[in-house]
C-alpha cells in the first residue's frame, strides 16, 4: 500500500515536471521568433516581435528634426534633417541584442532587467548636407576670407586691436564633427570642443602690429572724473584716443624715442567742449517761469565760466603723470552751483510783466509778492538778467541823479539795480511800473522785504525775465 502510494507520488512529480518543460520549450520556441520575454528597448515592447516591427515602432517614435551647431562666441546656427534627406535605421543595434538573447534562457529576464536604449545609424544626402554646411553663416563668413589681417581700430571705445588669426574656425574640421554628430543623432554640437578653431602662425607684418599695439594701448589708458556738480565726465580711452598724433593717410606717427606724439590741440579741444558745454556766465540761457512758461535770459553776471588755460595745463600735466583722480574744474568766474543747471532749486524769480516776486527755497515758493519794478515811461526798465545776490544791507540810502530815497534793506544784484523795500508805495503790482515805477530797482512790500531779507545769502542766484 506504502509503495503503490510513493509510485502515485512519482508519476504525478513527473507529469508536472514534463508539463513545465513543454511550456517552458513551447514559450522558448516561442520567442525564438523574436525577442525574449521582458524586453523592452527605447520604451518600445518587444516580446515576441521581429527586428523589423520593433526597427519600425522605434523609427516613429523617433525625435531627431535638428541639430544645433555652436560656435566659440556662443551664436548659434541650424541644420534641419528634412532639408539633408536624413533618415534612420536601428536594424543594427537591433540584431546585435537579439543575437545576444538565448530563447532558452526566456526566463532570466523575470529576474533581471530587460531594458535597453540604442541609438540609430543615421543616413542622409552628403551632397546636401555639404550645400546645407556651406550655408552656416559662421562657416559661409570663413570662405569668403582670402587673408587673416591684424589690424588696429578705432571705435567708439578707443582703439582696438583686431585679430583675424586668433581662433580661426577651420573648416574642414567643421564639417567632420557636425556630420559625426549628425551621424550619432545629436541634437547639439560644439565646435569649440571639437577643437575646430586654432591660432595662425603670426607674419612679421603682424608682429610689428602687435609693438604698436602696445604703444597705442598703453597711451590710452588713461582715466579721469571731471566734476560738474550735478554731471560728471568721464575721461577714457574713448577720449584720449582723440589725442594720438596720425598722419594724413592714417599712420601713427613716432617721434625720435620711438613713441607716440600727443596731438596738444586735441586736449585743448576737449577742454574748450568742456567750456562750450558747461559755461554759463554771460550767454543767453532758457529758463522755466512759475506760470510755466519757457523764458529767454540774457546773459548777465551769474554763472560759471571755465578757466580754459589753467585745465589745459592741468589735463596735460595729467595725461603726462598718468594720474588717476576726480578732477573739480577751476572757474574764472563760479556760481553757487555747477553743471547743467546752475540756477539750482533755491533762487529769485522776478517777473517783470506780471509784476510778481517768487522766492524758492529748496524747490518750495515760500515767498511769493507782488512788486514795482523799473519805470517804462521813463525808459528804465529793469532788465532780463540772470544775476545774483550780491550784498544784503540794513538802513540805507539809495541815492541817484534827482533822488535820495532812505530804504531799511538793501540787496544789490546787478550793477546799480537791486531789491528793497519801499515804505513811500501803498499799492505794488499792477502796471504801476509803466508810468510810476522805479529807476531800475525792485521795490518790494516793507513786511515781505524784511522777511525775505532774512533767507537770502550772498551768491544766490536771481533770474529777472
Amino acid at each position: 500500500m506504502k509503495n503503490k502510494k510513493t509510485w502515485y507520488i512519482s508519476i504525478s512529480f513527473t507529469c508536472i515536471l514534463v508539463t513545465f518543460i513543454c511550456i517552458y520549450l513551447g514559450l522558448a520556441f516561442y520567442y525564438g521568433e523574436g525577442f525574449s520575454y521582458g524586453t523592452f528597448i527605447n520604451g518600445v515592447y518587444c516580446t515576441g516581435k521581429s527586428i523589423e516591427e520593433i526597427n519600425k515602432e522605434i523609427i516613429e517614435s523617433f525625435s531627431y528634426k535638428d541639430i544645433k551647431i555652436v560656435e566659440l562666441n556662443e551664436n548659434t546656427s541650424m541644420i534641419s534633417m528634412g532639408e539633408i534627406g536624413y533618415e534612420v535605421d536601428f536594424t543594427k543595434p537591433l540584431q546585435l541584442i537579439l543575437k545576444n538573447q538565448n530563447p532558452l534562457l526566456w526566463i532570466c529576464n523575470v529576474f533581471s532587467n530587460g531594458y535597453y536604449e540604442i541609438f540609430p545609424e543615421g543616413n542622409y544626402d552628403d551632397h546636401l548636407l555639404t550645400e546645407a554646411i556651406n550655408n552656416l553663416p559662421c562657416i559661409k563668413e570663413e570662405l569668403k576670407k582670402t587673408k587673416r589681417k591684424v589690424t588696429i581700430t578705432k571705435t567708439s571705445n578707443g582703439y582696438e586691436l583686431m585679430d583675424e588669426t586668433k581662433n580661426v574656425l577651420q573648416v574642414k574640421q567643421a564639417i567632420v564633427a557636425i556630420k559625426l554628430a549628425i551621424l550619432e543623432g545629436q541634437p547639439m554640437v560644439s565646435l569649440s570642443s571639437h577643437h575646430c578653431y586654432q591660432d595662425l602662425s603670426p607674419t612679421s607684418k603682424d608682429i610689428d602690429t602687435y609693438h604698436l599695439w602696445d604703444k597705442v594701448n598703453e597711451f590710452q589708458d588713461f582715466h579721469l572724473i571731471y566734476d560738474f556738480g550735478d554731471s560728471i565726465e568721464i575721461i577714457n580711452e574713448a577720449v584720449v584716443s582723440n589725442w594720438i598724433t596720425r598722419s594724413d593717410t592714417g599712420e601713427f606717427l613716432l617721434d625720435e624715442n620711438d613713441n607716440l606724439i600727443v596731438n596738444q590741440s586735441k586736449i585743448e579741444d576737449y577742454i574748450l567742449n568742456l567750456a562750450d558745454k558747461y559755461n554759463t556766465y554771460g550767454k543767453q540761457r532758457q529758463f522755466i517761469a512759475t506760470n510755466g512758461d519757457t523764458v529767454i535770459i540774457d546773459g548777465g553776471t551769474y554763472g560759471n565760466e571755465l578757466n580754459v588755460k589753467t585745465e589745459v595745463n592741468f589735463l596735460t600735466n595729467a595725461f603726462e603723470n598718468k594720474l588717476l583722480e576726480t578732477r573739480i574744474p577751476e572757474y574764472i568766474h563760479k556760481a553757487i552751483y555747477q553743471g547743467l543747471n546752475d540756477i539750482g532749486n533755491t533762487y529769485i524769480e522776478i517777473d517783470t510783466r506780471n509784476q510778481e516776486l517768487y522766492f524758492y527755497k529748496e524747490g518750495i515758493l515760500t515767498v511769493e509778492t507782488p512788486v514795482v519794478t523799473g519805470n517804462v515811461r521813463w525808459k528804465l526798465p529793469t532788465p532780463s538778467k540772470a544775476c545774483f545776490v550780491v550784498g544784503k544791507y540794513k538802513n540805507c540810502i539809495l541815492k541817484g541823479p534827482g533822488y535820495a530815497s532812505q530804504v531799511d534793506f538793501w540787496v544789490p544784484v546787478y550793477k546799480n539795480i537791486g531789491i528793497h523795500d519801499a515804505k513811500w508805495r501803498s499799492q505794488f503790482g499792477g502796471e504801476i511800473y509803466k508810468t510810476n515805477g522805479s529807476h531800475g530797482c525792485i521795490n518790494v512790500p516793507r513786511k515781505i522785504m524784511e522777511e525775505l531779507f532774512e533767507e537770502l545769502e550772498v551768491g544766490m542766484p536771481v533770474i529777472i525775465y
